[in-house]
């Protein structure tokens, strides 16, 4: 994959990377190296941690990340997304921590081969509930039991047709969303004061199992559509109770949450946040943020950021958008509009420019970490100089380049090159075009599926998902069992994988479900989506 990454250069670029490699101190007093951090991605390699996630994980430890975020580690063994997610065991014994101290372990320890600085790659987990977005059979629960939610709101009722030039096109598409919605999702059964008080100790303990496993801190996934944002969304959320999503309230379980968990925690342990943005206009999905509604949003989400800004309990912010209803923050997209800003740019400099205008103590106020369109060097440059925020997330540019930072790094120390301009504005590597496929067959279920936004979008996260398990087995097959492979012996070498980028969003759907890699049931989730899929078509 290294052959993929074009060289940097040029005195324009290194200018800035002196910024992007600047120490920056969080609020608990821990330090981030540098400004770059690998955000999560889902990875679907299996519910606790192996061999496959230890030589992913060690593959970006080495590249001189500042952070590295896990992919979504649920705290409810039976609300997960799509079946792979990675748990937090019940209880907490030397048995359950091994394979979670050997993941925090592998981070660590590749970082610290690099160098000997004080501040190593700071290891954090993603806390995640799926809540209504778990799926039946695939969530972890028995057939037909319903998730918890804020509401017994359906997923999939706020949906309104999008494309399509004439009304049947239009009705076509919303009908089969529909039933696919209805066959993947049940109606949420509405959580009770005593579910929510468990969910608050799921949380806790998943914070408390993160410590002992040796992570730096931990996340909680308030973003895309999960358990802890149904709870902020009027469209998800119509309690009239103390968690309901009034002004008042919308931030009272996310309270909780945080002021529990710094409570269980040690002083310099990491408490970070994801949360949605309210500006979609650059991303294209759904209502423009120019509307009423959404200014109305955007102001509503900038509340609650300054509102967790001033509990003075969290390190930072990460801003995010979309959800499994507007899920394009999973799909293959081109730039954005502007190549100056990111998808969220706008919002998170509104979001920064807020936070540090607060009265609080100094070094108190959270750091915000802009995660959305950072494709290229010049996105980089720009979202630190024009402070749209001060941590720098990369999800799927760290992928395809998993050795990022070391590029940077090096045009820094190559800053008498001369400037390359046109360079500034090219992607890290070569992106991938998901296309529909040679064949007719995999042509017809690319026109069908690209109906349900859902599925044509996770076509584009099949494809990642198959990238970062290729990068995986490469690794495996060139050091053995990386957990316990000696650092030396791996000589910093970044792995070279061919992520073919040919191949078709049906490819990889398939490649992403049949996998021998992971245990049986990967075939029986693979059936359900596929009977999903063909009931979906034949009664509509």
């Amino acid at each position: 994959m290294s052959a993929s990454c074009p060289a940097i250069s040029g005195t324009s670029i290194a200018k800035e990377s002196a910024d992007i490699f600047s120490r920056i101190s969080l609020p608990c007093g821990r330090s981030v190296r540098n400004r770059l951090v690998k955000v999560a991605t889902y990875e679907h390699l299996g519910n606790t941690p192996n061999p496959y996630h230890f030589a992913l994980y060690s593959e970006w430890a080495q590249n001189d990340w500042g952070m590295i975020i896990t992919g979504n580690v649920q705290v409810s063994p039976t609300h997960l997304s799509l079946g792979y997610d990675m748990i937090v065991p019940r209880t907490i014994t030397q048995e359950t921590l091994k394979a979670f101290k050997r993941l925090s372990g592998v981070i660590h320890n590749f970082s610290a081969a690099r160098h000997t600085s004080p501040h190593p790659t700071l290891a954090i987990m993603q806390l995640s509930h799926a809540g209504r977005q778990s799926p039946n059979m695939l969530g972890g629960r028995f057939p037909f039991v319903p998730p918890l939610s804020a509401s017994a709101i359906r997923l999939g009722s706020s949906l309104h047709a999008i494309g399509g030039s004439s009304e049947t096109s239009k009705v076509k598409r919303s009908v089969i969303s529909n039933i696919f919605y209805r066959l993947l999702f049940q109606r949420p059964r509405e959580m009770t004061p005593l579910d929510i008080e468990a969910t608050i100790q799921e949380f806790v303990h998943g914070a408390h199992f993160a410590v002992k496993s040796g992570f730096d801190g931990i996340q909680l996934h308030a973003a895309h559509g999960y358990l802890l944002a149904q709870f902020l969304s009027p469209e998800s959320n119509l309690r009239q109770d103390e968690f309901s999503c009034a002004p008042e309230h919308a931030l009272h379980l996310l309270r909780r949450i945080v002021f529990s968990i710094r409570e269980a925690v040690p002083p310099n342990f990491i408490v970070g946040l994801k949360i949605n943005a309210a500006d979609y206009a650059q991303s294209k999905i759904g209502r423009s943020s120019t509307s009423d509604h959404g200014i109305d949003e955007e102001r509503r989400i900038l509340d609650h950021v300054m509102t967790i800004a001033r509990w003075g309990l969290v390190d930072f912010i990460e801003i995010s958008g979309g959800d499994y209803e507007n899920p394009d923050f999973m799909s293959v997209r081109p730039f954005p509009e502007s190549r100056r800003q990111a998808l969220f740019a706008r919002f998170s400099y509104q979001a920064l420019k807020a936070i540090q205008s607060l009265p609080l103590p100094p070094g108190s106020h959270p750091l915000v970490l802009l995660t959305g369109g950072l494709r290229t060097p010049s996105h980089l440059r720009n979202a630190l100089a024009y402070r749209h925020a001060q941590l720098l997330g990369i999800a799927r540019g760290s992928i395809l380049c998993p050795h990022l930072p070391q590029l940077l790094q090096q045009s820094q120390e190559n800053a008498f090159h001369k400037s390359d301009d046109d360079f500034e504005h090219q992607s890290f590597a070569p992106e991938p075009r998901i296309q529909s496929g040679r064949s007719i067959f995999k042509r017809c279920i690319y026109s069908w599926t690209s109906n349900i936004r859902l599925v044509g979008a996770g076509m584009g996260m099949a494809w990642y998902i198959v990238a970062m398990r290729r990068l995986a087995i490469a690794r495996i097959q060139k050091y053995g069992n990386v957990a316990e492979v000696s650092v030396k012996q791996s000589h910093h070498e970044t792995t070279a994988v061919d992520c073919s980028m040919d191949m078709d969003g049906v490819d990889a759907v398939i490649r992403m479900w049949v996998w021998i890699g992971v245990d049986h049931r990967v075939w029986a989730h693979f059936g359900i989506l596929l009977l999903a899929l063909f009931v979906a078509y034949y009664l509509s």
